[in-house]
């Protein structure tokens, strides 16, 4: 397979690995979410700032950042606090199914303005990515007018996770991963702190410093670094059909941390998504071959 693309995939697996882990931390942590979102973000940076300083790259963050990265560092922001609203004002299932409209809508737009190819293997894995979400939510919606906020709020998270994933697309290839991942955090962060200054409680965040600094590493250095990774190497249709892979993996760090229960609708959903993502690796597997086929045929043939 071709090297970037291989890449791209293993860091997109990953990437939903580490974002899924994200419940396993949150889910009896009494700190609101934006302050936890903040963390995330800011020790993520500070994290990649020393990265950068050891792989002496300093000097490539005095380039200032291209309007890409600042349109992807305030979609990073918007995406999360319009996530957190959405699922404060209507129910869970809504506010999931709404978020992962994003690679849909990415993947039109790359389709559409990016010239991305938009293949029928494309279209029918990223189907059965939100068939599996669906079996997952086993179908159920709950949309009444006092949850409209909530609704409208889902939407803008889906429309902000979608242009997260394009404008990271139109960041220029030669844009080290680490000095487009720093920019970003910062910026991410830098527009969260007014609304966390009033939320900010020292004493509860020094009692749980540890699990702050643990999902700032995993599900924001790692999980969010692999991810931005995952996008520079894999089209935008390609991302989306991993991406609901964290999905899944929620659900499975939920069962084996809380006893949660899985039934035959979270089964088939895992599959579902599963074999999209397999489909993506088939697809990926066909055009490698394809293109060394027709390598080797130029190399025989003058």
């Amino acid at each position: 397979m071709n090297k970037n693309r291989v890449r791209g995939i293993l860091s997109a697996v990953f990437a939903t690995i580490f974002m899924g882990s994200l419940g396993v931390f949150v889910k009896n942590l009494s700190i609101s979410p934006i302050v936890i979102t903040f963390f995330r973000l800011f020790i993520a940076a500070v994290l990649i700032f020393f990265t950068i300083l050891i792989k002496g790259k300093i000097k490539e963050l005095k380039n200032m950042p291209s309007k890409e990265l600042f349109l992807s560092g305030f979609s990073l922001s918007a995406n999360i606090v319009f996530y957190i609203i959405a699922i404060q004002k209507t129910s869970m299932s809504n506010a999931v199914f709404l978020l992962y409209l994003g690679p849909i809508f990415a993947s039109l737009i790359a389709f559409l303005f990016l010239g991305e190819s938009l293949r029928g293997i494309d279209i029918l894995s990223l189907l059965m990515a939100l068939a599996g979400i669906l079996f997952m939510l086993k179908f159920k919606f709950n949309i009444g007018k006092e949850e409209l906020s909530g609704i409208v709020c889902g939407v803008l998270a889906g429309i902000s996770y979608g242009v997260l994933i394009v404008s990271n697309r139109m960041i220029k290839q030669d844009v080290h991963l680490l000095i487009r991942g720093f920019y970003q955090f910062v910026i991410g962060f830098l527009i969260l702190l007014p609304m966390c200054i009033s939320l900010f409680k020292v004493d509860i965040i020094l009692e749980n410093i540890k699990v702050l600094l643990a999902i700032g590493f995993i599900n924001g250095f790692l999980g969010i670094t692999l991810m931005f990774n995952a996008i520079k190497n894999l089209k935008s249709v390609e991302y989306g059909v991993f991406s609901y892979l964290e999905v899944a993996y929620a659900v499975l760090f939920g069962v084996i941390f809380f006893s949660e229960t899985v039934d035959i609708f979270k089964i088939i959903g895992g599959i579902f998504i599963l074999f999209a993502g397999l489909l993506q690796v088939l697809k990926t597997h066909k055009i490698t071959y394809k293109e060394n086929f027709l390598k080797s045929r130029q190399e025989i043939d003058p």
